[in-house]
């Protein structure tokens, strides 16, 4: 250690000792602190395919046990605007523990017709063996795939609750669905004051230990959710006291 520290010429004693007792530290944690870190063409060419191989053969071996599962799948697009559909499997262990794991995300080089992404979703399934296993996949509602009951059902809840809407669209006899819209609208826009400030974050923060109350954040709903339009609402209920005496 001494030979290392000579060789690079560290600063007077007192920041050596800081070092040292840094690097014991470090190998106390099992940080390995000297230690040389593979190259990126190694990660990516050796490290990173030998992982997945060993991943992906635990997997198969877990599957092989189960009797059944079901599928969910998405195409979604990157930030360069190239196409990928994952696909993901869930089941139940023998505990009763529901399992999940993500099969594949594939790159798609075609058009999505619902010929193409049917071929590739036979594929993915028959590559790990899993034909006579599967009771059911689960989709979003696009155009070219059958449409996911419960996604039609979140999309009507979404559009109901929507906090663009224009009163003048409403029929008359709907004055309740105007009001939701609007408590939801005020919702959306105190969390979102919350979220964009750190100041007031930290002020609500402080009157919630002044009440001795549970110090929690707010919490966004996402469109695409509309549960979590629930979840939001119940937390904003959970932290009214605090909010009421928020200045």
């Amino acid at each position: 250690m001494q030979l290392f520290v000579d060789r690079f010429s560290l600063p007077p004693e007192s920041k050596v000792d800081q070092f040292y007792k840094a690097v014991v530290q470090m190998i106390a944690e099992d940080m390995q602190p000297l230690s040389i870190f593979p190259s990126r063409k190694l990660i990516g060419t050796t490290l990173i395919p030998n992982l997945y191989e060993s991943t992906r053969h635990k997997i198969e071996t877990i599957l092989s046990q189960v009797k059944y599962v079901s599928l969910t799948s998405d195409v979604w697009t990157s930030l360069n605007t190239i196409s990928f559909i994952t696909v993901t499997v869930h089941f139940f262990d023998i505990d009763l523990n529901l399992k999940t794991y993500v099969l594949t995300t594939r790159k798609l080089e075609s058009n999505h017709t619902a010929q193409y992404l049917s071929e590739v979703l036979t594929d993915v399934i028959k590559k790990w063996n899993i034909e006579d296993k599967i009771v059911a996949i689960v989709t979003d509602s696009g155009a070219n795939i059958k449409a996911c009951a419960a996604h039609k059902l979140n999309n009507a809840v979404k559009n109901a609750l929507r906090s663009d809407f224009d009163e003048s669209d409403i029929e008359t006899d709907h004055t309740e669905d105007v009001e939701i819209m609007k408590l939801v609208k005020m919702c959306r826009s105190i969390v979102g004051h919350f979220k964009h400030s750190e100041v007031s974050t930290r002020a609500l923060h402080e009157k919630q230990e002044q009440l001795n109350s549970p110090i929690l954040k707010l919490k966004q709903d996402m469109p695409n959710r509309w549960n979590s339009t629930l979840t939001m609402m119940e937390r904003l209920l959970i932290v009214k006291e605090p909010l009421m005496r928020f200045q």
